[in-house]
Parts: C-alpha cells; sequence; structure tokens
C-alpha cells in the first residue's frame, strides 16, 4: 500500500472510488462540518447542487466532444463526486427545520 492510500484511510477521511487518486485531506461527507442556521444550510445546498448541475452538464457536453468508449471512463470519477457531495447535502436536508426544508425542491422531500 503506498502512502497515500495510507492517508486516504484514516479516520475522518474520504477514501474516494477506486479510480480516483486519494484525498488524504477531504474531510469524510459524514463528518464535513455543517452550519447551524437554516439560512447557512439553504446556502450550502444551493451551492452545492448548482456545482453538481454544473458538474453534470460537463460531463454531458464531454462525452459529446469525446465520442470514443475511452469517453465512459470519466463516468467513474463523476459519479465518484457527485455521490460524495450529494451525501453532504443529505446531512444538509436532515439537519434543516421543516420550514426551511419545503424550500428546497426536491422531489423527496415535498
Amino acid at each position: 500500500m503506498s502512502g497515500n492510500q495510507t492517508k486516504s484511510n484514516k479516520k475522518g477521511c474520504y477514501p474516494g472510488a477506486t479510480v480516483l487518486p486519494p484525498y488524504p485531506l477531504r474531510t469524510s461527507p459524514n463528518t464535513f462540518p455543517l452550519p447551524e442556521t437554516d439560512e447557512m444550510l439553504l446556502k450550502y445546498y444551493v451551492y452545492i447542487r448548482s456545482y453538481l448541475d454544473r458538474l453534470w452538464d460537463s460531463y454531458l457536453i464531454y462525452c459529446k466532444i469525446v465520442n470514443t468508449p475511452e469517453a465512459s471512463k470519466i463516468f467513474k470519477i463523476i459519479f465518484s463526486e457527485m455521490d460524495y457531495f450529494e451525501t453532504i447535502n443529505t446531512r444538509i436536508i436532515e439537519r434543516m427545520s421543516h420550514t426551511y426544508r419545503v424550500q428546497v425542491n426536491h422531489d423527496y422531500l415535498l
């Protein structure tokens, strides 16, 4: 096991997908620090949702431009990143008060 793999498996670090290099400094999505107020939680949620939408759009554009079997390899990387931030957003939603949850346009909340 390389030194980077050892670091990525420390408590509180997100190991990432096997195709990604380890993230020794990235906090686990389950321990990522979240704000306390509903207003800030909503801002985090909106920002992360926007980032995920842009990430997905970039992937779709990439697949149209690079029309080869190799283009599908980035799929695992994209979904690893998306999974990380979706986990954080799930925690954000769980921490929000009901009043703020209804403001979030999310299928399983409404």
